[in-house]
């Protein structure tokens, strides 16, 4: 990629990770902005808790629906892609689920990709797996049940969306991927959008409602290789070994996305986990 567009990719990750904060004495009273996650930490100021006004399961789902029908129509106003619900009848590769968005757009370039809401066993299983011993009932308000991915032919387009996107939506935390890569190393750029949805079960009254959705930025060749037989192989592996350490197979999954959270845990990562429990016991 660097070969292709020089200096993009070093521009790329020079650029820090953020999230949310709050008006702090530390920050001379400035808040209600994005601030690097770095600095943050350095100072010792705590992020602002982005989550969900859904506390049941229920909730998240019907939530996460009317997210995911806003968040379209304001990447691709008046678009069928925007308008469309797409079930699981509609296969994963289907065309119908990508949009190529022009230069007029508010992303531009990008092929948009609704991979459509996920299941609820899927919600579920997260949900219990986040559930501690104190809490009577799993919890909803951190799970991430609406996403969309913008795919780039470019590292240029994709720096534009970025920007773009900051200026265009309630953006309220950034995990840039291309500075710090998970542990298989794929690269990308996450962004946490906050939107206020109307609650579709309340339709005679104004029941505006707070939602966290994720909106992924892919570079189309990193994407593809991610996709590919090489890193299929190495998942078939980790999958073996871990159904040798008696791991149930419809548990793979959850549990290969633990083993990764350990191989990616550093001392900071461990600082912020113990701060994200603190939030998690308050909530």
């Amino acid at each position: 990629l660097d070969d292709a567009e020089p200096g993009q990719l070093v521009a790329l990750t020079a650029k820090p990770s953020m999230v949310w904060v709050k008006g702090s004495p530390v920050l001379n009273g400035a808040g209600g902005q994005l601030k690097s996650l770095e600095e943050l930490e350095a100072l010792g100021v705590p992020q602002d808790c982005c989550w969900h006004e859904a506390l049941r399961l229920s909730e998240l789902i019907v939530h996460s629906s009317a997210a995911r029908k806003q968040l379209k129509e304001l990447l691709a106003p008046g678009t069928p892609w925007s308008e469309t619900v797409f079930g699981e009848d509609v296969l994963p590769d289907d065309p119908q689920r990508s949009w190529l968005s022009g230069e007029d757009a508010m992303v531009p370039n990008g092929r948009h990709y609704d991979p459509g809401a996920r299941r609820r066993a899927e919600l579920e299983d997260v949900a219990q797996s986040r559930q501690r011993a104190y809490e009577t009932q799993a919890p909803a308000h951190d799970i991430l049940a609406c996403q969309l991915h913008i795919h780039f032919d470019s590292l240029v387009d994709l720096r534009i969306a970025w920007d773009m996107l900051l200026r265009s939506l309630e953006v309220v935390w950034v995990d840039n991927r291309f500075r710090d890569p998970d542990c298989f190393g794929y690269r990308c750029v996450r962004l946490g959008i906050r939107q206020h949805v109307q609650d579709p079960r309340h339709e005679r009254k104004e029941r505006i409602c707070t939602h966290i959705s994720e909106l992924t930025l892919h570079h189309r060749s990193l994407f593809e290789a991610r996709r590919g037989p090489l890193v299929a192989a190495l998942r078939k592996d980790l999958h073996g070994k871990l159904l040798a350490c008696g791991v149930n197979k419809k548990d793979l999954v959850t549990v290969e996305a633990i083993v990764a959270h350990s191989l990616d845990t550093t001392k900071m990562q461990k600082r912020r986990d113990a701060v994200k429990e603190l939030e998690h016991a308050i909530a």
